[in-house]
């Protein structure tokens, strides 16, 4: 996309557009398009609802779906949940999240999944960069719970071993991994 947008600049200049004009009117594209799929997508704006106001969540994708199915029963968007397009189960909102992590990024929510050997499970951490930290000393004390909705609580923990991620982006698309798709590895 880089060269791309460097390509267009350069024919935008030599049609007498202004110094930037062309990669400008390209990037504003580009975060219309993302909007869009965010707006297009209710597991999407489910999300960014869901963590507004938090800085960080971490479950299994059942208890995320949970968590969104009460979200919008609560709201009175119970249509929402018994939509055909809204996921039914664990590995279907796993899918879901796999289509619009780069969307989710660019308003400011980071998507991960860790595989948690103890449990035998894949974790998902979703982190809100637009939940701003208090000054030092201020605020309350990190939580460690593995389900904290705190505002202010520690980062996750790299994976064990020697660090290198196993399964890809986002965990998904990896033929590698011998996952079920429910959020739980086979067996």
């Amino acid at each position: 996309m880089a060269d791309w947008a460097e390509i267009g600049e350069h024919i935008a200049r030599v049609l007498g557009y202004k110094e930037m004009e062309f990669v400008d009117a390209y990037f504003e594209n580009l975060a219309m398009t993302s909007g869009e799929a965010i707006d297009a997508n209710s597991v999407a704006t489910a999300i960014i609802e869901f963590m507004e106001g938090r800085n960080m969540w971490t479950g299994p994708s059942s208890k995320l779906l949970d968590e969104l199915n009460n979200q919008e029963r609560s709201k009175g968007r119970a249509y929402v949940v018994t939509n055909k397009y809204w996921p039914k189960g664990a590995g279907a909102l796993s899918g879901k999240l796999a289509e619009i992590v780069p969307n989710l990024k660019d308003v400011g929510i980071i998507c991960h999944r860790n595989f948690d050997e103890h449990r035998h499970r894949y974790e998902i951490t979703l982190v809100n960069q637009n939940v701003r930290s208090p000054p030092p000393g201020e605020g309350e004390e990190n939580s460690s719970s593995s389900n904290s909705s705190s505002n202010y609580p520690s980062p996750p923990s790299p994976p064990p071993g020697d660090g290198t991620p196993t399964d890809g982006l986002f965990g998904f698309g990896n033929s590698s991994n011998n996952n079920t798709g429910d959020g739980e590895q086979a067996q």
